[in-house]
Parts: C-alpha cells; sequence; structure tokens
C-alpha cells in the first residue's frame, strides 16, 4: 500500500506552517512506518512543500502457512493508547489473529471471563486496573474455573531484569518490551498456538 501527501496544501494557515512546524510529526511516522516494516520517504523544497511517500507492505502471510491449519487464533490485547491500539490490531490481523482490543485491565479481566483466547497481551500500565492486577485475576478465575493456563504476554517500555521478574509474579507467561516487532509476535503464535 502506498500514500503520498503534499504537505504544501496541508495546514497553510496554522501557526505551526508559518513557523516551520515543531518536527515531530515525520520523526514518529517514520517509528511507525519502521514497526510496520514500511519505508517512509521524504522530498521537500523549500517555499514548494513538502512530499511524504509511506510504502507499506500489503502481502498478508496465508493463515494455512503460519499456523498449519485454517483456524483463526483469537487473541485478546489490552492497550489504552489509541495509537497503540491501532498499530497492535493491524499487525496482529496481518499475522492471521482474530484481535480484540479492550482500554483497561478491568474490561480485559471480564472478556476473558466470556471468552477464552489463545493468547493475552496486556500492557502493564493502564487505568482503572493495571496489567499486574489483571493478570492475578485472570490466574485465580481460571484457577477457580479448572480453566487451562492462557499464555499471556507483558507489555512495557521498562526492560530491567527487576521489571520482567515484576510480570513473572504477577503470573504473566513472559515480558515484552515495546516496541514490538512483528517476527517476535510470529514467534509467539507458532509456540502457542497449535
Amino acid at each position: 500500500m502506498v500514500e503520498e501527501a503534499d504537505q504544501s496544501r496541508i495546514g497553510e494557515q496554522s501557526p505551526h506552517r508559518r513557523s516551520g512546524g515543531l518536527g515531530l510529526g515525520l520523526s514518529i511516522c517514520k517509528k511507525l512506518a519502521k514497526i510496520l516494516e514500511g519505508k517512509l520517504l521524504i522530498n521537500s523544497k523549500p517555499g514548494r512543500g513538502t512530499k511524504v511517500l509511506l510504502s507499506l507492505p500489503y502481502n498478508v502471510t496465508p493463515e494455512t502457512e503460519l499456523l498449519g491449519e485454517d483456524r483463526r487464533p483469537t487473541l485478546l490485547l489490552a492497550e489504552d493508547h489509541p495509537v497503540s491500539q491501532s498499530i497492535g490490531k493491524r499487525i496482529l490481523e496481518m499475522l492471521g489473529y482474530d484481535v480484540t482490543v479492550v482500554e483497561n485491565g478491568k474490561s480485559a479481566l471480564e472478556w476473558m471471563q466470556r471468552n477464552i483466547p489463545d493468547v493475552i497481551l496486556l500492557d502493564m500500565q493502564m487505568p482503572i486496573m493495571d496489567g499486574y492486577q489483571a493478570t492475578r485475576e485472570i490466574r485465580d478465575f481460571e484457577q477457580a474455573n479448572q480453566v487451562s493456563p492462557v499464555p499471556i504476554y507483558a507489555l512495557t517500555a521498562y526492560a530491567l531484569g527487576e521489571d520482567r521478574q515484576k510480570s513473572i509474579e504477577a503470573g504473566c507467561t513472559d515480558h515484552l518490551t515495546k516496541p514490538i516487532s512483528k517476527r517476535v509476535l510470529t514467534d509467539i503464535i507458532r509456540k502457542y498456538v497449535k
């Protein structure tokens, strides 16, 4: 998929346009393109504007090749940041998951009590109920209802050993540091979805 925008016609009257902008938007876009394994090309001419070319891979890995069967595995993603929700859902669906997104740990627990997903990804820092508390309550629910433990992956920006230990002690299967590559998510699918 390729999208192109000519910024010479975008936001002509904004104060940032007149002063040259803050320089954050394209930097963020570049990072997002990298996460999605795409490319961001910029061609800027003073006084004439800037052209931005975003190229993203469109080939979706066939489920039969990735999973060895036709069943779409289910995944629960608990993440409170809208951008992370959108990117995470897109990547996971490209990998063949049927994805449900919730905004906090309480919603994750309530969804889990009605559905049993193949894998759960929980951001650890969420409002209402964080990922640590949600994991503990999910594990309690599984034990009380004789449900086989679902793999739960902690999602966090913190990469220290003590952070991983805190996630494991809460009951998480493992601890993943953001941003997470598509390769890591693929490995998770192959490991836990049979």
